[in-house]
């Protein structure tokens, strides 16, 4: 005879020993044997599961279970009715975030403030930033620490001041920078929090962790040191576009330090049930997967929200373009200041009239100064390898194929080299690719599941190919025109493509990068006619000598030289070909 019964909050299963009962009892979440008592006791918010398991095998329920389940029922619909009037709501945010969201972000923001504690796993290109700065805002969770990896510091205060500027906003970047007291958002890097002595006796408010799952590792220093951080906060919110959804063993940590792991029955539970959790001879084996559709049920409950954008594609734009800062190491910092201190020599001493290149005195200074200036773009292109590769493992880690264009031939053979050595199939496809190869390349690009990332130059393959089994585009070197890199961002969005295209542009803080941004997007609309009737690389010409007259102090030329004979599409200017660091093309790419 089976009994089910409440006892102080908990449900309790009393039976006679059998086996087969035992194991079948093991399988209600949070079923724990209590041999004071001689029962098996139930979480009261599984009280569902155990009276279906019950009625199944015949056993007599307490009325008084019925009674919690009733209430549970009556609390989750009351619940619900709350919801459903805050969702009709509009959300008390800036007219400047309100404008821009989109309605999946708009129900990001409210799951995020319905749940204070959860993890925001939403696609790579969603828009996970804007979503947690403007809960931030409406909770009025000040003051907040943000926890990113290095190389996104940047770009979380650049978003911060551009959805909340009305917030002070402070970036640790050393381990002995104090906190400022009017710091409403204190951003770090996970390396330098974990030893921050004000960021740990602080009491904040909320904690928002970027690329959470840098926080997935238990035995890690980072994660011991951090975690009590993250759950002291009233308001926490861990956000990744990896879904975790394969290993749930990933996600133990980040549950428990949101306090949700005891609700889904404690660490022993969680790695029987959705682990398939077994102790072998060297310890628990948790590696595995299982009744993975409950678990995602139950996240979801108590807060994990993902969104792919296949899931949001109506309510998206047909490409996004995002703007990704990275800050340089100490190293590559160095080789970058180097690079413009020797372009600023040559500017200084050799050049006078950047548009006159009527003698071959003129036109030997200026080879000088388009040397140096591609000295610098080629040492900001290998500073930026590193955050680069971080981006790809993240889409890689999402089951994207990814697109990646640069300049240079040393950034291109950096990308392929860490792809060989993590064994991701990938192909590269550049100048001195044979032309009788190159469609081949791309049909396996297209085709094989195997090759996920396809590595290009612009010149080379950023015409005439269709790459539409990619979404994420990155572009690692800025061109000299706008143009360019639309025409490599459209490689992946053109006929064919089903998905959303969202192209990321890696620029390095403090370099070259900024000014060039800048310019390219003042020229952006105009970029084929800088002038009218100029063509792309008179556009290129004036962009070039604009951004050399910021680095010699000089007033940027009116106008760009006379027009040159328009080139066939996919060739390139010699002078254009010296700046890149490479010799001119020989050929169009069709």
């Amino acid at each position: 005879m089976i009994t089910i019964s409440k006892n102080d909050g908990a449900i309790a299963i009393a039976f006679p020993y059998d086996a087969a009962l035992v194991s079948s009892v093991k399988t209600i979440p949070g079923a724990r044997w209590q041999p004071c008592g001689r029962t098996w006791t139930v979480p009261g918010a599984q009280a569902q599961a155990a009276v279906a398991w019950g009625e199944a095998r015949g056993a007599a329920i307490h009325q008084s279970v019925r009674d919690l389940i009733a209430q549970q029922s009556a609390a989750i619909a009351a619940a619900s009715a709350k919801a459903a009037a805050a969702d009709a709501a509009p959300l008390a945010l800036p007219e400047n975030i309100r404008a821009a969201l989109r309605p999946y972000q708009d129900a990001g923001i409210r799951y995020l403030l319905a749940h204070r504690r959860a993890v925001q796993a939403d696609e790579m290109g969603l828009g996970k930033t804007v979503q947690a700065l403007a809960a931030l805002e409406v909770a009025g969770g000040y003051p907040a620490l943000v926890l990113a990896p290095a190389s996104l510091l940047r770009n979380w205060k650049n978003e911060a001041a551009r959805w909340l500027p009305s917030r002070n906003v402070q970036i640790i970047s050393k381990g002995k920078d104090q906190i400022d007291p009017a710091a409403e958002i204190v951003i770090a890097s996970y390396d330098i929090a974990k030893s921050h002595r004000g960021i740990h006796a602080a009491r904040w408010v909320t904690v928002v962790a970027d690329e959470a799952h840098a926080l997935k590792n238990g035995k890690a220093a980072r994660t011991k040191a951090l975690s009590p951080v993250v759950a002291r906060a009233a308001n926490r919110w861990l956000l990744s576009g990896t879904p975790l959804k394969n290993r749930p063993a990933d996600l133990i940590e980040p549950l428990r330090m949101l306090g949700h792991l005891e609700a889904l029955g404690g660490w022993r539970t969680y790695v029987t049930r959705y682990c398939a959790g077994e102790h072998g001879p060297y310890g628990w084996e948790i590696d595995g997967a299982s009744h993975l559709e409950e678990l995602r049920q139950r996240l979801a409950a108590l807060g994990f929200v993902r969104r792919v954008k296949a899931d949001v594609l109506t309510e998206l734009p047909a490409k996004i373009r995002t703007v990704l800062p990275v800050e340089l190491d100490a190293a590559s910092g160095r080789a970058v200041r180097d690079a413009e201190t020797a372009l600023r020599a040559v500017l200084a001493g050799r050049v006078r009239d950047l548009s006159d290149v009527a003698t071959d005195d003129a036109a030997g200074r200026r080879g000088d100064v388009l040397g140096a200036l591609a000295r610098l773009r080629r040492a900001v292109g290998v500073a930026k390898i590193p955050a680069a590769c971080a981006w790809i493992d993240d889409a890689l880690a999402q089951e994207e194929k990814v697109l990646v264009f640069a300049h240079h031939g040393d950034v291109l053979e950096g990308i392929e080299a860490h792809l060989r050595e993590e064994g991701v199939g990938c192909v590269r496809l550049d100048g001195s690719t044979p032309v009788q190869q190159r469609q081949d390349l791309v049909d396996r690009f297209q085709n094989d599941a195997q090759v996920r990332v396809f590595v290009g130059s612009m010149t080379a393959a950023g015409q005439g190919t269709t790459l539409t089994a990619a979404s994420q585009v990155l572009i690692i070197e800025q061109a000299w025109t706008p143009a360019e890199m639309d025409q490599a961002e459209d490689r992946a969005h053109r006929i064919g493509q089903t998905d959303t295209v969202t192209a990321t542009h890696l620029i390095a803080v403090g370099s070259i990068d900024e000014p060039v941004l800048e310019l390219i997007n003042a020229k952006r609309s105009t970029a084929a006619q800088a002038v009218d009737g100029a063509t792309e690389a008179d556009a290129a010409q004036t962009i070039e000598a604009m951004l050399l007259a910021r680095f010699s102090g000089a007033a940027a030329p009116a106008k760009p030289r006379s027009a040159k004979p328009r080139r066939k599409p996919g060739t390139q200017h010699a002078d254009q070909a010296r700046l890149d660091g490479q010799a001119p093309a020989q050929e169009g790419v069709a």
